[in-house]
């Protein structure tokens, strides 16, 4: 039985944030959702980071996640908003002139702070995707897609360290 290729999406952390490799899943066609690692320089925005065009889109609404406790931090219960806008990211210096432009949705998944209480590192994912990304329900998929990466991460965890494969 094989496997129906156009269903498949990969999820990956920050270390996928490269230009290269987006670029080559935007071109073969592939699904994908990448948390970014660094603010990109858009495309004929006059050096515009994607933030700066996050922090002035619209929210599309919020929701409310279980944060688990770890490594020091406290479990909480966290309002997360997210935004999305569509840009045009400008391929880095390193590369030969003449390189595409880079089409991207991107989903910007943030903790709402609460009036008077200090977080030490509130949640802030900035995902980059080839997928609709135009109202909550779509936006809050893709971030849902992305939180099921870490119980995927503990798996093959377990699987390599318990069972030894």
């Amino acid at each position: 039985m094989q496997a129906d290729i156009g269903k498949v999406i990969s999820v990956c952390d920050r270390e996928a944030d490269l230009y290269e490799y987006l670029m080559y899943k935007v071109s073969h066609g592939h699904r994908f959702i990448v948390r970014g690692g660094r603010d990109k320089v858009l495309e004929e925005l006059d050096e515009t980071k994607v933030s700066e065009v996050l922090s002035e889109s619209e929210e599309l609404g919020r929701y409310k996640i279980k944060i688990l406790q770890k490594s020091g931090r406290k479990a909480r219960v966290a309002t997360i908003g997210l935004k999305t806008c569509q840009v045009k990211v400008k391929s880095p210096r390193r590369l030969e002139q003449g390189e595409e432009i880079l089409t991207l949705k991107v989903v910007w998944a943030y903790e709402i702070k609460k009036r008077g209480e200090e977080q030490e590192a509130p949640l802030c994912w900035v995902l980059f995707t080839t997928e609709p990304a135009e109202t909550f329900e779509e936006a809050r998929q893709l971030v849902r897609y992305y939180e099921l990466r870490w119980k995927i991460e503990e798996f093959h965890k377990a699987w390599k360290s318990g069972a030894g494969v």
